[in-house]
C-alpha cells in the first residue's frame, strides 16, 4: 500500500550532471508542462542546496 507521498525527484538528485539529464529528457520529451515541471524541480533543489549550504549543513 502507498504511503500517501508523492514521489519528488529532487530527492534523487546527487549532481548536476543528473539536473542536466533530468531537464533535457523533459525536453526531449517536447510536453511544456513536463518540462516546467522539472525546471521547478531543478529550481527548488537548487534553492535546498543552497540554504543547506549557508546553513552549515552541506555535503
Amino acid at each position: 500500500m502507498l504511503s500517501g507521498q508523492s514521489w519528488n525527484p529532487s530527492n534523487h538528485f546527487i549532481m548536476s550532471e543528473g539536473m542536466a539529464a533530468y531537464f533535457k529528457a523533459a525536453l526531449e520529451d517536447g510536453d511544456p508542462m513536463l518540462v516546467a515541471a522539472a525546471r521547478d524541480d531543478i529550481a527548488r533543489t537548487q534553492g535546498i542546496t543552497q540554504i543547506s549550504g549557508e546553513a552549515g549543513l552541506g555535503c
